[in-house]
Formats: C-alpha cells, structure tokens, sequence
C-alpha cells in the first residue's frame, strides 16, 4: 500500500467514526427534539388509529413510528418538566410535531396555554397498560351523565341554566349563565363550527355550566367560533372557577376575558 492509499484507508476510517459518533447522538432509540401539541377536547371517547379509546386524563400519546404500548418520557426544554406516557395512537401530521399528548399529559408539562412547545422524547419502556397519573385521584367522583346545571342549550348560547347545584364538591363561584357583561373563560377557539358544538357538549357532560359559543370574525374576514364559559362578576371569580373546577378535574383549560 502506498501512501496515497495509506491516507485515503486513514480518512475513511476517522470518517466512519464520525458518522457513527453522530449517529449514536441522534439516533431514534436514544431520543429526538422537536414540537409537541395536544389532543383536541372533541376527540375525548374516540377510537385511537392502534385501536384503543383516547380518555384526556390517561397519559397516553401519538406518535408516527413507536409501536403501541412504548413508554416516554417526554421532557419540556424550557421549563425542564417531564412526563411518561404510553403510545396508543398513530400520529402526528403537523410540520414539526413530533408528538401528540392527552390533556392530563400536557397539563403536567404545563402546555395548555401555549399550546406547543420544545421538547426532547426518550423510549424508556413498554406497558401493556397506561402510567398511573399522580393526579387522577382528583377524578374519583363518577361524572354525571349529565350537567348539573342543566340541559337547555341553544346552538349557539343558553335558554335557561341554574348554578345552584355543585358538582364534584366544589362551592365556589359558579357561572350565571349571562351573556353579556363581567368575565368569562374562553376555552377554545375553532374556525369549523361543529368542532365548537362537540367541545360544548364535552363541556357539559363533565358538569361544567354557563357555557355559550360566540360567533366572531377575523381581519381577513374569516368566522371564529369561540367557546366561552360565564358570565362571572369578577376575574377572580372566573380565575377560581377554572383554577379550581375546571383543571382539577381534566375538563379545560382556558383564558379569563372580559365580556362585552
């Protein structure tokens, strides 16, 4: 072997070890970075695509290749909170997103307000059954089959709402089932109307009342269905309600507003 050849054998050899350097780093098995977003409230019930039942207090996931029942945990990059959830769904079809998480698994990495973030997803096991979630013993009280507060709902607001009737234990502040004026907490904003219908619905057979959806209209001239709870007479007592009723029990996660 002469010593262009001799080189050339070296140069390969460093290269291979590089390639494999960084292989090892980035490879599936030892976990990747990207976007993570949450499952939508409408799809709470529904069949998964590896055919299980999507429940939004179960830390499950979706996920386009882990083969179903695959644990991982899943690491928030800016606040460095973690959760592990199982693969029970095929997914996801957003650019960028990595993963699909259930409510009760974005709550613990606190994403519900975001909606997405940056986060790092690691294999660390296989279950044939979902990780216990530390907070599910909030959710031990059966939901009712139907809304404490009444039944009488129109297609876009309320006909009549009583919240003298607690659910679940909680006391406080209720919402009046108003309209107009004081605040509200909107939890969701969809631009397909029956997506507004089916979050509403899921609303009220957890036990949530005073809900109403609000027809609104972008810059570019584009409807806007908004979900909103209320009304209440002050930002506390709407910060109570979501604080201590509707993120307690998994049913939503929203933003206090004022209402015209």
């Amino acid at each position: 072997m002469n010593k262009i050849q001799l080189y050339a054998a070296i140069l390969c050899l460093l290269a291979a070890g590089a390639s494999s350097s960084f292989a090892q780093q980035f490879t599936p098995e030892r976990g990747e970075q990207g976007i993570a977003m949450f499952y939508a409230d409408y799809l709470h019930g529904q069949s998964t695509a590896l055919g299980e039942i999507y429940y939004k207090e179960e830390l499950t996931c979706s996920h386009p290749y882990h083969p179903k029942g695959t644990l991982l945990k899943v690491t928030r990059l800016d606040n460095g909170r973690s959760v592990t959830v199982r693969v029970n769904d095929r997914g996801t079809f957003h650019d960028g997103v990595i993963i699909d998480l259930s409510f009760a698994a974005a709550m613990e990495i606190d994403l519900l307000k975001n909606g997405k973030a940056w986060v790092r997803v690691e294999p660390v096991g296989y279950s044939e059954t979902n990780p216990v979630n530390p907070n599910r013993a909030r959710l031990t009280q059966p939901v009712p089959s139907q809304s404490p507060y009444g039944t009488e709902f129109t297609a876009r607001g309320i006909t009549s709402y009583d919240p003298s009737t607690p659910s679940y234990g909680y006391r406080g502040p209720a919402p009046s089932g108003a309209l107009r004026g004081g605040y509200g907490i909107q939890v969701g904003a969809y631009t397909v109307y029956d997506n507004a219908v089916r979050c509403q619905e899921g609303l009220r057979n957890q036990g949530a009342g005073g809900i109403s959806i609000q027809e609104t209209y972008r810059n570019d001239g584009s409807r806007l269905f908004r979900v909103v709870i209320g009304s209440f007479q002050s930002r506390t007592d709407a910060e109570t309600y979501l604080r201590d009723f509707l993120k307690p029990g998994y049913i939503a996660d929203g933003v206090v507003v004022q209402l015209n």
